[in-house]
């Protein structure tokens, strides 16, 4: 092949590292935003049972 080709597979790989570069990003935002939905909803429902109580809990009993 001539050098057409050579820049033909330079071109082709930079544009897949690309692509492929650009898909795992999104998809590591994606999975983040989730993995922070659930982290967020269980501190909101942590602090909501908190703040329902008007009095501290008393300490958790000891095993004797």
């Amino acid at each position: 092949g001539g050098s057409g080709a050579k820049n033909g597979a330079w071109i082709g790989a930079a544009a897949g590292a690309g692509l492929g570069l650009l898909i795992g990003v999104g998809v590591g935002v994606k999975q983040g935003a989730e993995v922070y939905g659930r982290y967020r909803a269980a501190f909101d429902a942590c602090v909501a049972e908190r703040s329902g109580q008007s009095e501290p809990s008393a300490a958790p009993a000891t095993k004797d």
